[in-house]
């Protein structure tokens, strides 16, 4: 039996607010948490760049005409 999403994310949200109150406020984790949580923001800025930039080059090639590329700069 599979659960819609939006209880998924309820019983998620409601075992993390016990997991926080639980655990408190304890160094170890917050420090943790923290560590993960800054490589996970690095990797997602040192994804976006490329991402952008191939998208904006594909969509440049696939314009086609010149005229259309340069009525579009």
């Amino acid at each position: 039996m599979k659960l819609p999403l939006h209880w998924q994310i309820a019983i998620a949200l409601a075992l993390a607010v016990l997991a926080g109150l639980t655990l408190g406020a304890q160094a170890w984790l917050l420090s943790t948490c923290a560590f993960f949580g800054n490589i996970f923001l690095n990797a997602l800025k040192l994804l976006i760049v490329p991402l952008v930039l191939s998208a904006m080059i594909g969509g440049l090639a696939n314009m086609g005409d010149a005229r259309t590329v340069g009525r579009m700069g």
